[in-house]
């Protein structure tokens, strides 16, 4: 709708100032409601365009890659795949089902953080496993990006529930 009122508003701003006696003649009788149409027809316009700018320069990016950055140039890795694997290493190394891992980059793409939540199919030593899939997450992510795990974070429960959305 904002494109065709766009286009009409061009339209009738083109007829009043390009020189040409047929459109004058029809034009000047309306004038006086003609222009304040168009500038009404402005106002509209620009009010959309200035909250498609704000939407474009502050909006937060919802990417589902991860760009790694080097002096040879970039590569973009898919997140879900990565978090795929993570999540298909850990529970093929480890007692747990449910896993499901957050895989993000900090800035400047110099180190990365994990979120691994996992319910243990044993009930003693959770905190053993939970460094053990620790140790495993920090080495599954620095084989695959080239950048160092900045941090890894575990959340190990007991077999009670299972973690919505994990796989």
């Amino acid at each position: 709708m904002i494109a065709v009122i766009g286009i009409l508003q061009s339209l009738a701003v083109a007829a009043v100032i390009w020189p040409t006696t047929p459109i004058k003649v029809w034009v000047l009788p309306i004038w006086p409601w003609l222009r304040i149409t168009l500038l009404v027809g402005t106002a509209i316009v620009l009010a959309v365009f200035v909250v498609m700018l704000g939407v474009a320069i502050f909006r937060r990016s919802k990417r589902q890659d991860l760009t790694l950055e080097a002096n040879q140039g970039s590569v973009v890795l898919s997140k879900q795949a990565l978090e795929h694997k993570l999540v298909k290493t850990i529970a093929n190394e480890h007692p747990v089902k449910d896993v499901a891992a957050n895989i993000s980059l900090y800035r400047k793409n110099t180190a990365t953080k994990v979120v691994v939540d996992a319910y243990s199919l044993k009930s003693l030593d959770l905190a053993e496993e939970g460094k053990r899939i620790e140790d495993t997450a920090q080495t599954v992510l620095t084989n695959l990006l080239g950048v160092p795990v900045k941090r890894v974070v575990v959340h190990l429960h007991t077999n009670d529930r299972a973690v919505p959305g994990a796989v």
